[in-house]
């Protein structure tokens, strides 16, 4: 009931199908098994809202369960406040810096939240938005074109030693993962990292490790440090020593090795 009524707070009037796309969003991303046919949920959703679907149409005393999450609310205002409607995933991340967000959740929440709609690859909008395909792909191109470029260089300062030289971008801020180099693969590909930083106080237990795609992920502690306790950001370089015999991810909080 709750899914249905916060989609209608986003947008009244909603077709029987679109209500069912961000249910199937939550279920999805959760990986529950579904109950019952396609059909036979669209004809639960017409029997609780109505087609089309309207606030009003909901059974008395449901209303208190349907409120927006302070997360919901935050996204409302964020696309609101494009001028398209449209948001990159790049521009979420972003919003979510400057607004003091989570950025794991904000990342978490294009994959899930049954108030957002995937219309291009790495572009959302609210539920009830209009728009089409080529318009989402020029929104895009434009907002790709705009964007900073991650990068990534690797030095072997000794055999127990090797120090990635980072410049993320906002996606980056968010995933925490690089691509890397077939070379940086073989010399890797065998080892975990535990995070930690050269300050003392980052404590984590995520490791940094290489996935069979060659992507070095488990950097989302250590940006996360980088940028709330250091005052990094986009465009700064950020030192990660990777040691062999520590199994250390260690980011140099002050620019320097020990």
């Amino acid at each position: 009931m709750r899914t249905i009524g916060i989609q209608l707070l986003i947008k009244d009037g909603l077709k029987p199908e679109e209500v069912l796309e961000g249910i199937n969003r939550q279920i999805d991303y959760r990986q529950d098994a579904r109950v019952g046919s396609r059909q036979s949920l669209l004809e639960m959703i017409e029997k609780v809202a109505g087609s089309p679907c309207e606030l009003a149409n909901l059974p008395p005393g449901t209303m208190s369960e349907v409120e927006l999450s302070e997360s919901q609310i935050w996204l409302r205002e964020i696309f609101h406040n494009s001028t398209t409607g449209l948001l990159h995933r790049e521009q979420i991340a972003e919003a979510a810096i400057e607004d003091g967000q989570s950025l794991g959740s904000a990342g978490a929440y294009t994959s899930y939240s049954p108030i957002l709609r995937k219309v291009a690859l790495g572009v959302y909008c609210l539920v009830g938005t209009e728009t089409s395909t080529s318009e989402a792909e020029t929104f895009r191109t434009g907002a790709l074109a705009n964007s900073n470029s991650a990068s990534i260089d690797y030095s072997l300062i000794n055999s127990n030693l090797l120090q990635a030289k980072n410049r993320p971008n906002y996606g980056t801020f968010e995933g925490g993962s690089f691509y890397t180099t077939p070379e940086i693969y073989d010399l890797i590909s065998d080892f975990e990292f535990r995070c930690k930083c050269s300050c003392g106080q980052l404590k984590s237990e995520v490791r940094v490790r290489l996935t069979n795609s060659k992507f070095l992920i488990g950097f989302s502690p250590i940006l996360t440090h980088a940028r709330t306790a250091h005052g990094m950001s986009v465009g700064d370089e950020i030192l990660v020593d990777l040691n062999y015999l520590e199994l250390t991810a260690c980011l140099q909080s002050d620019g320097k090795r020990f």
